[in-house]
C-alpha cells in the first residue's frame, strides 16, 4: 500500500545508548560507520538507517541524442524516465547477456545519469562508446559526488522531509542533490560534496549510521541483484528477475540484445533464476562464487550478493537452476550448505507467470 504523505511527522526513534554515540558522527563520509551485528540488534529492520557508500559509480550521458541513443541500448523505456521518475534497466550484449544493470535518473532534457555497482562503470562505458559515435551524445565517468543510502522503516518519510514536499515521485530533488528510490523505503542519495555535511546534519537525528553489510542485506530482502565484475555477461536479464521490478520494457522498440530477451519472455523457458536463500555460515560468499549440487559436484548456479543476517547466518541472492532451488542443499567447493528459500516482494509475480 502506498505511503500516505499527506500528514508527515518526524520519524520517532527509540535507540540503544551506543547508537546515540555513533550518531554523533560529524562526517559519515570520512568517519567509518559501524557495521552493527544483526544478532545484537534484532529490531534494526524497524529502524531508518543511513549508509555512506563507495559501492556505486555514476555514468553521465549528455547530448541532443541522449534519449534516442539510450533507447537503443537499455532494456528499460527511456521515455518513461523524467525529472520526477527514476527507473532501473540493463545493458546487454547482442547475445542478451548483461554487461551491467543500473538505476537511472534524469538531470535535464538531454542529460541522464546511470548509477552502477562499483567496478561496472568502465565496462559499461567501453560498450556504449562503440555505439555512441553515431549519435550526438557524450559519455563520461562522473566523480566527486557524495553517495549514501537511506533505508529501512521510515526512509520514504525522511526523504519527503528532505525534499520539502509530499509527492510520491521516485526521483526527488533534495538539498543540492538527488534522491533516487530503488525500492520501498530504500533510497540512494547523490549529493554535491560541499552540501553533504549540511544534509547529514539535517537528517542525523532521525537515522542510524550503518555499514555496507546492512545495506546489502536490505537489497537482498528487496530482491535487488546486480551484475558485478565477477558476473559480467553471465546472466540474461530475466535470470536476475528484472522483468518483475520494471527494468525491462516489452513494448519499446529494438535495443541491443532485445531479440534474445523477448524470445525468452514469450517463447522460452527460464531454467535459472534468482532466489533468496538463507544458509548457515560464518562469512558471506563473494559475488560470482560458484554453487555446486554437492561437494565437488557439478555447477548449478552463482552467488549474486550476500550479507550477514545473524550469528552464523547468511542471506544471499543466488541464480540457481530451478531443480537445484528445490533440493535444499548446495555446496561451495567441498563444503555442503543446506539452505532455506526465503520470500521476496515479487514472489506473487512468479506464481502468475507460472
Amino acid at each position: 500500500m502506498p505511503t500516505n504523505f499527506n500528514s508527515i511527522i518526524p520519524f520517532p526513534l527509540t535507540i540503544p545508548g551506543d547508537f546515540v554515540t555513533q550518531n554523533a558522527l560529524s562526517d559519515p563520509w570520512t568517519e567509518p560507520s559501524p557495521d552493527y551485528r544483526v544478532e545484537d540488534y534484532p529490531d534494526l529492520d524497524r529502524k531508518c538507517l543511513f549508509c555512506t557508500t563507495t559501492g556505486v559509480e555514476i555514468v553521465r550521458v549528455k547530448g541532443a541524442d541522449t534519449d534516442k541513443f539510450l533507447q537503443g541500448q537499455a532494456t528499460c523505456d527511456i521515455a518513461a524516465v523524467n525529472i520526477d521518475q527514476a527507473g532501473r534497466g540493463a545493458i546487454c550484449t547482442p547475445q542478451g547477456r548483461m554487461i551491467s544493470n543500473f538505476d537511472i535518473y534524469r538531470t535535464g532534457p538531454d542529460e541522464i545519469r546511470l548509477l552502477l555497482p562499483q567496478g561496472m562503470a568502465e565496462p559499461t562505458l567501453t560498450h556504449l562508446k562503440k555505439y555512441a559515435v553515431f549519435y550526438k551524445t557524450e559519455l563520461s565517468l562522473e566523480t566527486g559526488q557524495r553517495i549514501a543510502a537511506v533505508f529501512g522503516e521510515g526512509a520514504d518519510q525522511q526523504i519527503t522531509q528532505l525534499a520539502g514536499d509530499a509527492n510520491e515521485h521516485s526521483a526527488r530533488e533534495i538539498h543540492r542533490g538527488r534522491a533516487i528510490r530503488i525500492a520501498t523505503d530504500h533510497w540512494l542519495l547523490v549529493i554535491d560534496p560541499d552540501a553533504a555535511i549540511d544534509l547529514w546534519r539535517s537528517i542525523s537525528e532521525h537515522v542510524i549510521p550503518a555499514g555496507d553489510n546492512l545495506w546489502r542485506l536490505n537489497k537482498i530482502r528487496a530482491g535487488l541483484g546486480d551484475v558485478v565484475p565477477q558476473t559480467r555477461e553471465e546472466f540474461i536479464p530475466q535470470m536476475l528477475n528484472l522483468q518483475h521490478i520494471g527494468a525491462i520494457s516489452f513494448r519499446k522498440g529494438c535495443y541491443t540484445g532485445q531479440e534474445i530477451v523477448a524470445r525468452m519472455q514469450y517463447l522460452g523457458k527460464l531454467k535459472r533464476r534468482m532466489y533468496r536463500l538463507s544458509i548457515n555460515a560464518t562469512a558471506p560468499p563473494e559475488p560470482g562464487t560458484e554453487l555446486l549440487d554437492s561437494p565437488g559436484g557439478r555447477p548449478v548456479g552463482n552467488v549474486v550478493i550476500a550479507a550477514t543476517a545473524g550469528e552464523n547466518r547468511i542471506e544471499l541472492l543466488a541464480v540457481l537452476t530451478n531443480e537445484a532451488a528445490t533440493g535444499g542443499t548446495v555446496a561451495i567447493g567441498e563444503t555442503s550448505l543446506p539452505f532455506e528459500v526465503l520470500a521476496m516482494p515479487y514472489d506473487d509475480d512468479f506464481d502468475r507467470a507460472e
